[in-house]
């Protein structure tokens, strides 16, 4: 998948999902939003994947929605009722996904951006990096699980202050607040997104899925969390992968991960 909005690359066990929309700071207006929903569907049905590398090019990760695509032509809630589903989807599908994912982010972080960069298991962003709600500027609320995952990540308090102050957060403080993973120069960002993409995709795949839906969704208490822990435990001993890389343990040699 090339050229458009966005570049899909399925060439190897590592996919990389690129924005390319740089000269509006990758605005997610319908030509985005229909691109990252056919993305999403590949990426899925696409076999033996074991890492995303989810980018976009340019200065800026994403500004958030396409403002100037907000017509006096219908209503604006007539329009977001009928197409927000689609672009919902298509990030519950990429939350969904079996493998992990890494998103390399800089400079701003905006509005529905949010939501796409915290997809990632392990986000990295750059010291030009900076988060801002901007739904309070516009007066709505917000959407792509943006609310959900700043929830998640940094507790009821801070998430309640960030998304309705529309404050600027600087990437020094979005990592205080476990929002992102690490912080780099801007320079070696890329560098590091594609070392820490190239290692999980030389991981115990079906380790990094138990372990994605065990974080994704957690017992209601913690007894109930270590039964399902058991549970998953259990499957993954059951592994090639898992019984080839405990022989190499007792032998004390490094564990070779084929993915099963």
């Amino acid at each position: 998948m090339t050229g458009g909005a966005v570049t899909l690359d399925l060439s190897g066990a590592a996919a990389t999902l690129t924005l390319r929309r740089a000269d509006s700071g990758n605005r997610l207006g319908r030509e985005m939003a229909a691109a990252l929903c056919e993305a999403a569907e590949r990426l899925a049905a696409a076999p033996g994947l074991r890492a995303l590398h989810l980018r976009a090019e340019g200065l800026n990760f994403c500004v958030g929605g396409a403002l100037d695509e907000f017509g006096t032509d219908e209503p604006l809630s007539r329009r977001l009722a009928r197409d927000l589903p689609a672009i919902h989807g298509a990030v519950a599908t990429l939350a969904a996904l079996p493998f992990p994912v890494v998103t390399e982010l800089r400079g701003a972080v905006a509005g529905g951006g949010i939501g796409l960069a915290l997809l990632g298991d392990i986000i990295l962003a750059s010291d030009t990096t900076f988060f801002r709600a901007g739904y309070p500027g516009v007066g709505l609320s917000p959407d792509l699980g943006g609310s959900w995952q700043m929830l998640r990540r940094s507790g009821v308090t801070f998430a309640s202050e960030f998304l309705m102050s529309n404050r600027r957060m600087t990437a020094a403080e979005a990592l205080t607040r476990g929002i992102v993973t690490a912080v780099h120069p801007d320079a070696a960002l890329s560098q590091a997104a594609r070392a820490c993409v190239e290692m999980l995709a030389t991981g115990p795949t079906r380790a990094h899925a138990a372990l994605k839906a065990l974080i994704a969704a957690p017992g209601a208490d913690l007894a109930a969390h270590m039964a399902r822990e058991a549970e998953v435990m259990a499957a993954c001993a059951a592994t090639e992968d898992s019984m080839a890389a405990i022989d190499a343990f007792r032998a004390r040699r490094s564990p070779h991960f084929a993915g099963r």
